[in-house]
């Protein structure tokens, strides 16, 4: 593991990551740990990071984050914090962001051995914007098919949890999907979780396109560590 950290908060890469942790989480071939400067808050109850806001602006709308299906709710070893959404308060977890469309496996475990070093509970989180307007002229084949997408993710986020917990039993494991950015979830999740867990896949000339655009979003706005795993080697 490489690690480094970044300093300040900013919409451009350059100066969120800072050249030197930018280019180290984009073209590490081992997994790369980023720490913000500053991010455990000393409040008990409110926040140090505010909510996050879509990356197009600061004065943009809050991004609509929904959960449409968790597995269980999280343990009572959560703080409460006035300023975050009990179904967005990750405190004291590891999440782990899973593409819905991809295989996640290599990621998923090595946050879970995260997990079980630190003793920490392992959250799974998937994130879609689900909406049924413009797929088919006939709504009722609208929701058809929303339901058999959704399903089919659902189904993929519980054949991981259920592989975690049978190599690692002694880690809680919990998942949930969200109506919403994966990036969005996952930048908002920074704000309580003890550590994000991405992955990134390719190789080459732009950073943006190393990282891939969740992963380059969370490093970017993300106020905990996060730990970024490449998940294709170069060839």
């Amino acid at each position: 593991m490489a690690v480094v950290g970044k300093r300040g908060r900013n919409r451009f890469a350059g100066r969120v990551l800072g050249s030197v942790s930018a280019k180290l989480a984009a073209h590490a071939h081992c997994p790369t740990l980023v720490v913000p400067e500053k991010w455990v808050s000393e409040s008990a109850e409110v926040l140090l990071a505010p909510a996050q806001h879509v990356a197009s602006g600061d004065a943009a709308e809050q991004e609509p984050l929904t959960v449409l299906e968790q597995s269980a709710p999280a343990q009572d070893h959560r703080r409460s914090f006035r300023n975050v959404a009990d179904e967005l308060n990750f405190d004291s977890e590891i999440v782990v962001g899973v593409d819905v469309r991809a295989p996640a496996t290599e990621i998923a475990h090595l946050a879970a051995e995260a997990a079980a070093l630190t003793e920490r509970p392992l959250t799974l989180v998937a994130a879609e914007t689900l909406n049924a307007q413009g797929w088919y002229p006939d709504a009722e084949q609208h929701h058809t098919e929303l339901a058999n997408v959704r399903r089919g993710y659902i189904e993929h986020l519980e054949g991981i949890a259920a592989e975690l917990s049978e190599k690692t039993p002694d880690v809680p494991v919990r998942w949930q999907f969200f109506h919403g950015s994966a990036a969005g979830v996952l930048a908002e999740a920074s704000r309580t979780a003890a550590l994000i867990t991405v992955g990134t896949r390719g190789h080459g000339g732009f950073t943006g396109l190393l990282l891939g655009s969740v992963s380059q979003a969370v490093l970017n706005r993300s106020t905990c560590p996060v730990l970024v795993i490449p998940t294709s080697p170069e060839v």
